[in-house]
């Protein structure tokens, strides 16, 4: 039978945790790279992320700004006489509504301003006289 000393024995538990210890070490290095590696994807994610938000943010500004320039020029359109048609046959749409707003309600209809025109320039009803 083998005796061992306890210097021996010592120095077999001693050489064990130090191989732990190695071992542990080595672990934590690998996983720390593998943890640097994700969080820069993540970071990289969320740099992507913010610029998107930027970009959205700048151009609905600009597309909102746009719309409400559309919507008073065909309202000033308007005003001045032209009907929905006319300016449909122009090949110019109503301006979609905005989301989120009380809606306009229902418009009284227009007579359109040629045949205002034409009516105008008629004279007395039933008489084919001009005025």
């Amino acid at each position: 039978m083998v005796q061992t000393t306890k210097a021996h024995q010592e120095g077999v538990v001693s050489g064990d945790l130090q191989m732990y210890s190695r071992l542990m070490t080595t672990l934590s290095e690998k996983a720390q790279e593998l943890l640097n590696g994700r969080r820069h994807a993540v970071e990289e994610l969320g740099a992507a992320h913010e610029e998107l938000e930027a970009v959205e943010a700048k151009y609905a500004e600009e597309l909102a700004a746009a719309r409400r320039k559309l919507s008073d020029a065909y309202n000033a359109a308007t005003s001045a006489g032209w009907t929905d048609r006319e300016l449909r046959v122009l090949g110019v749409q109503r301006p979609t509504a905005r989301r989120g707003g009380r809606s306009a309600g229902p418009r009284a209809k227009r007579k359109s301003t040629l045949q205002g025109a034409a009516a105008s320039t008629a004279g007395p009803a039933g008489t084919g006289e001009e005025v």
